[in-house]
Parts: C-alpha cells; structure tokens; sequence
C-alpha cells in the first residue's frame, strides 16, 4: 500500500475489507477427504476431481475467457462431474460426492450427472459435512471403520 492510498485531505482513510477469495467449497473439501479416508476400508482410494468450470479472474477479456473454455473442453473437462470419488475395494465399486459449503446449491448440470451416474450403477451424494459423508457411506452400504468415527 502507498501513502497516497492511506490518506485523504481529511486524514487517515479506512481500508477497504479484503475480498474472500478462492473455493468456498475447498475448505469443506479437505475435512471430508480426511474423514473419507479414516473411514472407508484398507485400500480404499479418494481423491479430489480437479474439473473447475468458471474461468479464473487473470482472463479479463472476452477472447481471454474462450480460449480458456476451449483448453478446458481439449482437457476433457466434464461439466457437473463430482468433487471427491472415492474407489472402494471388496468388492470393487465407486462412490462419488458433491461437496457444497453451507450455503452453496447444486447447479442444474451437476443434477444431470448425478442422474446419469446413478443410472449407470454408482452411489452419488450431496455433502456438506463429514458426518454427512458418514452417512452417505452407511447409505451405500459401506460399514464405516468404526474406530476412527471418534476423534
């Protein structure tokens, strides 16, 4: 920050409060990849579905963004395609989770593809806390590791 910005001609000037940015839903994220990864049996395998949408605030022009989404569709991004899947073993199968954070909502693209992932046979569930998560494991039919529910 410069002087010219801290001072006016009637004195000190308040700063402005820092803009929240990043992934809302990143944070959530990481708690349930943990609580995911405690829980489910040996073997098992989660991992984060890196598949961002939205352009990055750095392509401020509209040739900028095109070319962005054109990389993007090349790197065989999915539209809607879930956050976390976890691969599960004995027997083998998949599970997949949408985190959102409190207030977050499920875009119209994401309910498409958890339609047509249920429909091809995998379990598909909205989360937004790991006891959430837990649940959806149990739903799945999943029996938790029970001795790392309790912290």
């Amino acid at each position: 920050m410069n002087i010219d910005d801290e001072w006016d001609d009637s004195g000190l000037v308040e700063p402005e409060p820092a803009k929240r940015r990043g992934n809302p839903d990143l944070r959530a994220q990481i708690g349930i990849r943990r609580t995911l990864t405690d829980i489910l049996p040996a073997r098992s395998v989660v991992y984060r579905i890196t598949n961002e949408a939205v352009a990055p605030a750095s392509c401020r022009t509209r040739v900028a963004r095109m070319r962005w989404h054109q990389v993007r569709k090349l790197s065989s991004v999915v539209p809607g395609i879930p956050d976390l899947c976890a691969l599960v073993p004995d027997p083998p199968r998949a599970l997949f989770f949408e985190i959102k954070s409190k207030d977050g909502r499920v875009d119209p693209r994401q309910l498409e593809m958890h339609q047509h992932l249920r429909a091809l046979g995998f379990h598909v569930a909205v989360v937004r806390t790991p006891a959430e998560a837990i649940e959806a494991v149990r739903a799945a039919g999943i029996t938790p590791r029970a001795s790392r529910l309790d912290p």
